[in-house]
């Protein structure tokens, strides 16, 4: 798979989910990832550099060395399952990419890795609800 069209496609999805200017363009240029993270009601989606938390970076690397996708956006979150941090990603199947980023009622429907920080047994790979918030992105379901 050609990483360049992947990053192409990430760079269309993120602008579709409404991530802010800066965080595209940082990934556009840099490779340069963000989370989101939702603090509370007023603060559904505050964004950091992943760099910030070197084992979720280093989770990253190791995810799209395992699979040959590429992670454009991340999001923590606190549920009751525990802390889940969700890799959105492109795939290496072009003919999914139109189905990897639906828009529903809600928000979107988006393909993530979602990894249980808390329980790693309940780690899986799936689809989330989410909606843009203040920038990022934040995880409804």
């Amino acid at each position: 798979m050609d990483r360049n069209k992947q990053k192409n496609e990430a760079i269309k999805r993120m602008k579709k989910l409404s991530l802010m200017d800066d965080v595209i363009s940082l990934f556009s240029k840099e490779d340069r990832l963000y989370y989101s993270e939702r603090l509370n009601k007023q603060f559904p989606a505050i964004l950091y550099w992943l760099d910030n938390e070197p084992e979720y970076e280093q989770m990253v690397k190791d995810f799209e060395e395992e699979t040959g996708y590429l992670v454009y956006h991340v999001i923590l979150t606190r549920t009751e399952f525990g802390k889940i941090l969700d890799f959105l990603f492109v795939s290496t199947y072009e003919d999914d990419w139109e189905y990897e980023v639906e828009r529903c009622q809600d928000g979107f429907y988006v393909i993530s890795q979602a990894n249980n920080l808390t329980d790693e047994s309940l780690s899986d790979m799936g689809s989330i609800v989410v909606r843009p918030a203040i920038g990022g992105l934040e995880r409804i379901y």
